[in-house]
C-alpha cells in the first residue's frame, strides 16, 4: 500500500457517527470498530474518495504537522481497517 493505492469502503459497511466518534459495523459479521476523533476526521476526509496524497496534505495543513507523520499514521489506520474487512485497497 501506497499514496498511489484507492481506498474503497465496502458496501457491507454500515456508518453510524456520533458526537466525536464514529461506528464501522460489518454488516456480514456484525463486528463494529470505534473511531476516535482522529479517526472519524481520517474517515471524513478519505469518504471524499480523494487520492492518498491529496488527503495527506490536506490532513497535515488541518493538525499543522509534518505530511510523512501523517502518511505514517494514515497508512497504519487503513491497514488496521483494511485487516478488520472493512475497506478494500488496490
Amino acid at each position: 500500500m501506497d499514496l498511489n493505492s484507492k481506498v474503497v469502503l465496502l458496501d457491507t459497511v454500515f456508518v453510524q457517527e456520533i458526537d466525536e466518534e464514529t461506528i464501522l459495523l460489518d454488516t456480514n459479521t456484525q463486528e463494529y470498530f470505534s473511531l476516535n476523533e482522529i479517526g472519524t476526521i481520517f474517515y471524513h476526509f478519505l469518504k471524499e474518495e480523494k487520492d492518498l496524497q491529496i488527503v495527506v496534505k490536506e490532513l497535515a495543513e488541518h493538525f499543522s504537522t509534518k505530511e510523512l507523520t501523517i502518511e505514517v499514521d494514515l497508512m497504519s489506520f487503513l491497514q488496521t481497517l483494511e485487516d478488520k474487512g472493512l475497506l478494500k485497497i488496490s
